[in-house]
């Protein structure tokens, strides 16, 4: 899902990772730093296979208390 620069949307597609084997565990607060982690084969699904998209997407709307 892309959305706009700045706008927010509630839909999250969540996207699980494990780190390869002898990966040394990094703080990442990029997404785009994570795909390329992706790429290099750093970081893969939870299965092993390929990082991406785990296949559901989280509702996360905001909600307002007043």
């Amino acid at each position: 899902m892309d959305a706009e620069p700045g706008r927010y949307s509630p839909l999250w597609d969540v996207h699980l990772a494990a780190r390869a084997p002898g990966a040394a565990p990094t703080r990442q607060t990029e997404f785009a730093k994570i795909a390329d982690l992706g790429r290099a084969g750093t970081l893969t699904a939870p299965d092993g296979g390929p990082f991406g998209p785990s296949g559901f997407i989280v509702d996360c709307p905001i909600v307002s208390q007043g």
